[in-house]
């Protein structure tokens, strides 16, 4: 039975080379080999491999924590037992790039030399087993860094459009071959891919389940099609045709899974509408739960007057805007008698306004003949009880839903919403979202720079200082007990429905272990 060993990898990044150091006669594995900076997992690093490849940096090449800066890691490589060594590795990868000069850098006893080469020169090094390999798993191809850059530091995409752009992200990737340079057969590159797909849901951990959900339903469809035969077993003619129809496979099942988020954007619209509306439907939304039928059941006559709806909501859900601009167009559409009056309200949602912009955005789709029956305005966030008790209803976006209990992660003030509409004022909350933000796991609590905050602070009396600590959280979660309905492309469903879906897919996200 070989031994586990955990160990972390580490390349340096300078100027587009890698740092390779050249391991010496002192060592016991792999002398005279080529290596990245790397070190054996130990007690005191408490289970935390990035704090080992920090230690192993500053032993191995003198620079400190604040000489380097963390690009990304990765899912760790597992390699079976080699040679003599009687050993199963773990191998974590890290990608660091070098913040101080490289003539700081002093080796170790483990080395003797040390050399800056581009990433597509490592093939003709003779290297520790894997290195290769290991670096592809955090070295991605430009536009995917450039992607995977976008997705963390953008603040205006929602999770609906962070899905697509998963997609297309995925798609470049596909189409321009990247990942094909490095795979020796079709099993190969559909691995690269994976990879590819795992770090785009690591982007925006707070909002990945949308693009979760995205990637695994494309790299779900795509693994019946490769063949497991080994490398050796196939001419290369074969291998080859074989990868090309996996890329076409590919292309066209990305382009199906764009195809149907706008489907899935389509019905939720018209559930909605059916929900707020019931006269504008025939019938109730298909798969909408039996009680909620009920609650939205008494239907508007011509002899009783136009519905006058008051929504209330916060922030920027791409999902909302979409709604309520069909919403809009339906009011336009009805004949003057019945046609609803629409009256929102929207949270100006600080620190970044989000909410004035969803009202401005969506200011621009108003048809002229909807003017006189659609009224929109924007709040403070601090005037949220002085307007609440005006609302017929509260709608939430979401940008993860929790599959284990339907609780809801939000953009900051969904809470306080939700609470004083449910237990003060008695107004149903809405969350409305597609089934996609219906994820597993704990999501990772964001918080971002202060300034985003403290820019509206006038500099003559905001302390420099720094006695005062600003904090910049921007999601909470919003508990079951406080939500009403989901409305989803299936239909206006409750809790129990939510659950049941998340558990007919969780075990999709599982395709990662084949990393």
């Amino acid at each position: 039975m070989p031994r586990h060993r955990h160990v972390t990898t580490a390349f340096l990044l300078h100027n587009g080379l890698l740092l390779l150091l050249h391991r010496s006669d002192a060592v016991r594995t792999y002398p005279h080999h080529w290596a990245a900076v790397s070190g054996s997992m130990e007690p005191d690093d408490d289970g935390d491999p990035l704090r080992r490849a920090l230690v192993e940096i500053r032993e191995e090449t003198s620079l400190d924590a604040e000489k380097v800066q963390l690009i990304r890691g990765a899912r760790p490589l597992i390699i079976d037992a080699v040679e003599r060594y009687d050993t199963m590795w773990h191998v974590h990868p890290f990608l660091f790039r070098l913040l101080g000069s490289p003539d700081e850098i002093v080796i170790d006893w483990e080395h003797d030399e040390y050399r800056w080469v581009p990433a597509e020169e490592m093939d003709g090094y003779q290297t520790v087993p894997n290195l290769a390999e290991a670096l592809r798993r955090v070295y991605l191809p430009e536009s995917v860094h450039a992607g995977l850059r976008e997705i963390a530091t953008d603040r205006s995409m929602g999770a609906q459009r962070m899905f697509v752009r998963a997609l297309e992200i995925l798609a470049n990737c596909v189409r321009g071959n990247e990942c094909r340079v490095y795979a020796k057969d079709a099993r190969d590159l559909f691995v690269h891919w994976l990879n590819i797909a795992y770090h785009l849901t690591m982007a925006r951990r707070s909002m990945r389940a949308s693009i979760v959900c995205a990637v695994v339903g494309v790299l779900s469809k795509l693994r019946p099609l490769i063949d497991d035969s080994a490398v050796s077993e196939l001419d290369n003619v074969v291998r080859q045709k074989r990868m090309d129809g996996l890329e076409a496979a590919a292309v066209e099942t990305i382009y199906a899974a764009s195809e149907t988020s706008q489907r899935t954007e389509d019905r939720i619209n018209q559930n909605l509408i059916s929900y707020l509306l019931p006269a504008a439907s025939t019938s109730a939304p298909a798969s909408t739960s039996a009680s909620a039928s009920a609650s939205v059941s008494a239907s508007t006559s011509a002899s009783e007057p136009a519905p006058i709806l008051h929504l209330m909501t916060l922030s920027y859900s791409t999902t909302i805007l979409s709604s309520l601009r069909t919403l809009i167009a339906h009011i336009a559409a009805t004949p003057t008698p019945q046609r609803p009056t629409l009256h929102l309200t929207i949270l100006e949602s600080r620190p970044l306004n989000e909410g004035a912009k969803l009202a401005y955005d969506l200011s621009a789709q108003i048809p002229e003949s909807a003017l006189a029956h659609t009224h929109v305005q924007v709040i403070t966030d601090a005037a949220l009880a002085t307007f609440l008790p005006l609302a017929t209803h509260v709608l939430l976006g979401a940008d993860r839903i929790s599959g284990a209990d339907a609780s809801v992660v939000n953009k900051m003030g969904s809470l306080a919403l939700a609470a004083l509409a449910r237990r003060v004022y008695d107004r149903p909350v809405i969350v409305v979202s597609s089934s996609d933000k219906i994820a597993g796991g704990e999501p990772e609590n964001e918080e971002n720079e202060a300034e985003e905050v403290t820019r509206v602070y006038d500099s003559e009396w905001w302390p420099s200082s720094g006695a005062v600590k600003v904090r910049n959280v921007y999601f909470e979660r919003v508990e079951t007990m406080l939500i009403d309905w989901f409305v989803m492309e299936i239909g206006v469903v409750d809790a129990a429905t939510v659950r049941e879906l998340w558990e007919a897919r969780r075990e999709d996200e599982r395709i990662f272990e084949m990393l």
